[in-house]
Formats: C-alpha cells, structure tokens, sequence
C-alpha cells in the first residue's frame, strides 16, 4: 500500500482512534520535551490521550522515553501531572461505584 502523507492526499492511517491516540502520545512527548512546564497543556494531553484510548502503560512508556533527551526533572515532572490525571480517573470511578 503507498502512504501518502500530504494533506489532503488521503489519511494515512487505516484508524482515526489510532491516529489520535498516538498524535496524543507525541504530544505527550514533545512537552515532556520542554520540562513539562504548562501544567494545564500535560494534564489536558493525558487526559486526551487516555479519551483516545491510550493505557497507563503506553503515558508512562512515552514519558519515560523522554528522560534520555529531557532528562530526570523533565520525566519526573511530567509522570507526577500524568500521575494526577490518573488519580482524578481513580477517584471519578470510586463516585460511580465502578
């Protein structure tokens, strides 16, 4: 199958969930990049990204991925507003009696 990539040229990939899930991811990634330093732009992005389908195995993975280029503090901060995100996701289904 050729892959076209150029907008308007056909998607490249077979699934929309797919896709955002792993737009989401590198998103992820990319502000990890720059020391997780908005708060709201990574809370929102896990939150997205878990919407989308990603596990917590596949946030923390992206995360961890980032520490060789980002370094400790950058990884370290980013798993702690992930972290957050998952706690809220803990807590909403605790309310709902799941």
């Amino acid at each position: 199958r050729e892959w076209r990539w150029c907008s308007g040229g056909g998607d490249p990939y077979p699934s929309a969930r797919l896709h955002a899930r792993r737009g989401l991811l590198v998103t992820l990634a990319g502000l990890t990049m720059q020391g997780a330093q908005s708060d709201m732009a990574a809370l929102q992005t896990v939150r997205h990204a878990r919407e989308a389908g990603a596990t917590k195995q596949h946030i923390v993975e992206t995360i961890g991925q980032m520490a060789v280029f980002a370094g400790l503090p950058a990884m370290t901060r980013a798993l702690e507003l992930a972290q957050a995100v998952l706690d809220e996701e803990q807590d909403t289904n605790k309310e709902d009696g799941a």
